[in-house]
């Protein structure tokens, strides 16, 4: 019964604790894709970027305890042997950024848009309205009543 509970908390801790910690710096609000601020002041981006760093660390000191540090070619495979899974993780870190930069490019594409509509229209607007001005100003006055 205690390993459920270790394992709950391997696995519910780092995400726990950098929402936490993003949270404080940031603000809870940042973990909305605003298109009016920045990508570095996304809290989804660091989540990303942090939290397959974080469970690499922490399935990798599972992993490594036990083994001493070697540097040579035996030790470089057995690193690699018994790195798997934390290496999965450390991996997941790239492709996760990247789609969250994407979906922020999204939605400035998206605004961008719909701002560059609304000016056009305005643009429109204002354009038809100074032909109809011109063209009833070359008109001659009519009097009806007299």
């Amino acid at each position: 019964m205690i390993e459920v509970f270790n394992l709950a908390f391997i696995i519910l801790a780092p995400p726990l604790l950098l929402v936490c910690g993003i949270s404080l710096v940031l603000g809870f609000n940042s973990f909305k894709l605003d298109a009016n601020t920045g990508l570095l002041h996304q809290g989804l981006l660091w989540l990303a970027m942090l939290l397959p760093i974080s469970y690499f660390f922490t399935f990798g000191t599972i992993a490594w305890n036990g083994y001493i540090i070697d540097i040579s070619s035996n030790g470089l495979s057995i690193f690699f042997e018994i790195s798997k899974v934390p290496l999965t993780f450390l991996s997941l870190a790239l492709p996760l950024t990247i789609l969250v930069a994407r979906f922020h490019s999204t939605e400035q594409t998206a605004k961008q848009i719909a701002i560059t509509s609304h000016k056009n229209n305005l643009d429109a607007f204002y354009a038809h309205r100074k032909e109809l001005f011109s063209y009833f100003s070359q008109l001659e006055e009519t009097d009806y009543f007299g």
